[in-house]
């Protein structure tokens, strides 16, 4: 099993929808901010996830996760298909696994 390790920033607020089968689907967008810098403007560049939590992991994060918090995540990759209109369509969703709230630092680089 696939499993990686996410930490940034959150940076929209949490969105949650209730499941038909009363588990809350949590979604959450993640910056993380890559180690180096753009060697043309000096810019910090990111990338972005988005992951999706349920049970007691919703939970937590609709609790105590607000847009901007610095959090960790552990998440399983998991990819699936469907056919519509005859063609095959490929997606991938980054199922969270566990979450950590981590202490505030300055938003600033750390490097």
């Amino acid at each position: 099993m696939n499993k990686w390790m996410i930490s940034g920033r959150v940076t929209k607020d949490i969105e949650t929808t209730p499941s038909e089968t009363g588990n809350s689907r949590t979604v959450v967008n993640v910056a993380v901010t890559r180690s180096y810098k753009n060697k043309e403007t000096g810019a910090s560049e990111s990338d972005f996830f988005q992951c999706v939590a349920f049970g007691k992991a919703a939970n937590y994060i609709n609790d105590f996760v607000n847009k901007g918090d610095l959090i960790e995540l552990v998440v399983v990759p998991r990819n699936s298909n469907y056919e519509k209109d005859g063609q095959k369509i490929y997606t991938q969703s980054n199922n969270i696994e566990s979450i950590n709230k981590l202490l505030n630092a300055p938003k600033k680089d750390m490097f």
